[in-house]
């Protein structure tokens, strides 16, 4: 059994940190405008972050982390195995007036891991905080991403893909400002990411360089930090990086 076909049977009742794990999907209703502050609540992050910590004990994903990078330097193969599979990019041009932003659904997450493992980002934990996610959508295609994870009052920020074709029009900077806003919005007073190729960028917008043992407790906690904390000597150059929100 592959560890995709493994990670979707894992048994999720009890999380971590001994909070009740709903079973169903994470579910957004459709809607065509990003209104920041509208899912996070701490009881969905609570839940979200519980559903992670379920399965980083399972012993598929005790052993995947154990192994550390992949054999060509990158992230592990066996994470990179967990994007579901989904049709290619249309590869039409696309008219870049006509983006809206919107919250991600479960029908949007075979092109969210695409995108995500076409840049060597793990397409990991995209169903448990499935809500946090935003996507751009040009003429009913998905040609940008990127994710708000809530730890408490501090959210990371995760996987900003765009798709080759929208890069330089701006997409990015407004799904960057639009996270941030959700998380001023849901309570956070501060929020970390990690970066390798997008350093400049996000200085640009008064990210700092922090370390590791800078970040807060909460979002210690973050799949991502303990993935990195492990191997990130052998990940290379890495830049964790903090933004504080003001009110």
């Amino acid at each position: 059994m592959s560890l995709a076909k493994r990670y979707c049977s894992i048994e999720k009742p009890i999380g971590a940190s001994g909070i009740e794990v709903k079973q169903e999907r994470a579910v957004t209703e459709p809607t065509e405008t990003f209104v920041p502050g509208s899912h996070w609540t701490p009881e969905r992050a609570a839940t979200a972050v519980a559903r992670m910590l379920a399965v980083l004990a399972s012993p598929p994903f005790v052993a995947m982390f154990a192994a550390g990078m992949g054999d060509d330097g990158g992230a592990p193969e066996a994470m990179m195995e967990m994007a579901p599979p989904a049709p290619p990019p249309s590869g039409r041009a696309l008219d870049t007036t006509n983006v809206s932003y919107r919250r991600a659904r479960a029908d949007d997450i075979p092109r969210m891991a695409q995108m995500m493992a076409a840049e060597d980002l793990p397409p990991l934990f995209i169903e448990e905080f499935l809500g946090g996610f935003i996507v751009a959508d040009c003429d009913g295609e998905v040609v940008g991403t990127g994710g708000l994870e809530m730890y408490g009052k501090t959210g990371a920020i995760r996987s900003v893909v765009l798709d080759p074709r929208v890069r330089g029009t701006g997409l990015g900077r407004r799904m960057a400002e639009l996270m941030m806003e959700d998380a001023r919005a849901s309570g956070a007073d501060q929020v970390y990411l990690f970066t390798q190729n997008a350093h400049a960028f996000w200085l640009h917008l008064s990210f700092e360089d922090v370390t590791l043992d800078e970040w807060d407790e909460e979002p210690r906690a973050s799949w991502q930090w303990q993935f990195i904390r492990r191997h990130g000597a052998a990940i290379g150059v890495v830049y964790p990086m903090r933004k504080r929100l003001t009110r």
